[in-house]
């Protein structure tokens, strides 16, 4: 006898468990590297610090400074006071879509442009550049403005949308910057340049994350702990749940088991 009910309850808990598993391991081998990555400071001594690990390459470090773009910064497009070096604008588009006789809200995103230019981090003595900032798993930014366009429909438009089911409510827009001398946390693989007079940080190449955030690493480590702790927590109650259902699942099949002897 079959007992779809219970076999569909666990097939979709073993498939919450796995990937709540998965994510607990992700977020331990994280919280490990960083743990484990030596804490630089922009020194005059850094080159000699890199100098001495094989093929003049730290895997993974973590090294904090103040972001000073390489030339001309980027200017945000709704506040000329502010600038930056890297900077995300976002559209979107508002939809009310017509579902039995009710409208309801959605939205999904028409256009992203990015600029970046060149920076560094550094304190008053020395420096660090960044590369490929937009590799980062995580790219902590300020956001510069968040505003919204509303559509004034005409009449006849508006008839159209109700035959239609759709219409559009208005525009997003939201523009996000790296700003210039904010204080940042770069995690990643330190190397020098072939001339040996600059440091990089860059994404690293043994494929742990490249963080580039506004957090201490205490405060990033604190973060990623707690997140840990809350797949540990889903995938205990999905284990307990699954022991239980297999526990009732074999009991019910015994039931009829015997049923059908006699």
């Amino acid at each position: 006898m079959d007992f779809p009910l219970e076999t569909i309850i666990l097939a979709v808990d073993a498939m919450v468990f796995a990937a709540c598993f998965l994510a607990y391991y992700k977020k331990k081998t994280i919280i490990n590297q960083i743990e484990n990555a030596p804490q630089l400071g922009i020194t005059n001594d850094l080159k000699n610090v890199v100098m001495d690990y094989p093929g003049y390459r730290i895997p993974y470090a973590c090294i904090q400074g103040v972001v000073k773009p390489i030339g001309v910064p980027i200017i945000s497009n709704s506040n000329p006071k502010v600038n930056g070096v890297v900077q995300y604008i976002i559209l979107r588009e508002h939809i009310a879509q017509l579902t039995e006789g009710h409208w309801s809200d959605r939205q999904r995103i028409i256009r992203k442009i990015r600029n970046v230019v060149p920076f560094t981090i550094s304190n008053s003595e020395q420096s660090v550049k960044i590369l490929a900032p937009l590799s980062a798993a995580m790219l902590d930014m300020d956001i510069i403005s968040d505003t919204y366009s509303g559509n004034a429909q005409e009449v006849i438009s508006h008839a159209w949308s109700h035959i239609l089911g759709v219409k559009q409510t208005g525009i997003q827009t939201t523009e996000k910057m790296l700003k210039s001398g904010t204080i940042l946390t770069a995690i990643g693989e330190l190397s020098l340049s072939p001339d040996r007079k600059q440091v990089f940080v860059t994404p690293p190449s043994n494929g742990a994350p490249y963080f580039l955030t506004f957090m201490e690493v205490s405060s990033l480590l604190a973060k990623l702990k707690r997140s840990k702790f809350t797949y540990g927590i889903v995938c205990a109650v999905c284990f307990a749940l699954g022991l239980y259902l297999c526990v009732r699942f074999q009991k019910k099949k015994k039931d009829t088991d015997f049923r059908l002897v006699e």
